[in-house]
């Protein structure tokens, strides 16, 4: 089996501040006991947190960019997570790319239902939809280097199209993830990670055509 190496990107992940980070541990915890994003006060909020209103509002100006802040941060790590299936060399295996998908998946699933809340809250919310777009964009046009680079290397099969095969690919994990993954259990989780695997391996490894 090829050896994976996860790669850590600088961003804003590594600038997450104390603040930022109890207020997340607050979201999550509130969501997780089954309260409503839209539903929660700013007051709810920094109580469960621990802060003080003021230092809540020196950091955002409401709770819509508080969740905005948090998302742009949790979809930094996961496409971090996302490149392990990318970034994979010549030799590798189905295993790798499953494995890659497996590390995605433990990564997305402590952050389901904060991202959850936001994919609901973009339903209605124009700056907000505006805002996971552009995240699933940024995402996707790393995805697209990725490949080019794996084509490059030898790694990844000539006849794909990066971009196309980007889009089709990040939105379906997204997609996936949040319909079947999310709450499935942990057996069901694995068989329908193990056909997502197979689904990346033949389209962008298997049968490598010649450059």
């Amino acid at each position: 089996m090829a050896s994976i190496t996860r790669k850590k990107r600088p961003g804003r992940a590594d600038s997450r501040t104390p603040t930022k980070q109890r207020l997340l541990l607050a979201v999550e915890r509130l969501l997780s006991r089954g309260e409503s994003f839209t539903e929660m006060s700013v007051g709810r909020l920094i109580a469960e947190a621990g802060v003080s209103r003021s230092t809540f509002y020196v950091h955002f100006a409401d709770k819509g960019e508080l969740l905005r802040a948090l998302t742009s941060d949790i979809a930094d790590e996961l496409a971090t997570a996302a490149s392990v299936c990318w970034d994979l060399p010549a030799n590798t295996t189905r295993e790798d790319v499953t494995n890659g998908l497996l590390h995605l998946v433990e990564v997305y699933l402590p952050h389901a239902d904060l991202l959850a809340a936001i994919v609901e809250m973009a339903g209605y919310d124009a700056v907000v939809r505006a805002h996971w777009i552009s995240l699933m964009e940024q995402v996707i046009a790393d995805a697209a280097t990725h490949i080019r680079r794996g084509q490059g290397e030898g790694s990844i099969r000539s006849d794909v199209r990066p971009v196309e095969t980007a889009q089709w690919l990040i939105w379906m994990i997204e997609r996936g993830v949040y319909q079947l993954v999310r709450n499935a259990a942990p057996t069901d989780a694995r068989a329908l990670i193990d056909e997502l695997g197979n689904i990346i391996w033949y389209r962008l490894y298997e049968s490598r055509p010649p450059a």
